[in-house]
């Protein structure tokens, strides 16, 4: 199972993905993730991340629903609860009221 923050990647998807929803909801086999790209000049919401493996811009703006068990993944690591918390805010910001 994926926890939040982990960076994986998926099979059939070229970009690495980092875990953003909750671990409760990853036991079910789907996560919630955003895309990780080396060149985000033009992204709106977006956050350098970096660990051992990866480094890029987690595009929060660009978040997409997987069902990673049956697509089948390798980690690349995990960022850290304080970057966190910035990319879930970012997402949150996509749905408050006006």
């Amino acid at each position: 199972m994926v926890e939040q923050g982990d960076v994986v990647k998926v099979n059939g998807v070229e970009l690495p993905l980092l875990v953003v929803s909750g671990n409760a909801y990853n036991k079910s086999g789907a996560a919630i993730l955003c895309p990780v790209v080396k060149n985000a000049s033009e992204a709106t919401l977006k956050v350098f991340v970096e660990n051992e493996q990866i480094s890029g811009y987690a595009l929060c703006d660009n978040i997409r629903h997987l069902d990673i068990a049956k697509r089948g993944y390798s980690g690349k690591g995990h960022i850290p609860l304080t970057k966190m918390i910035l990319i879930l805010d970012m997402i949150q910001s996509l749905f408050d009221y006006v």
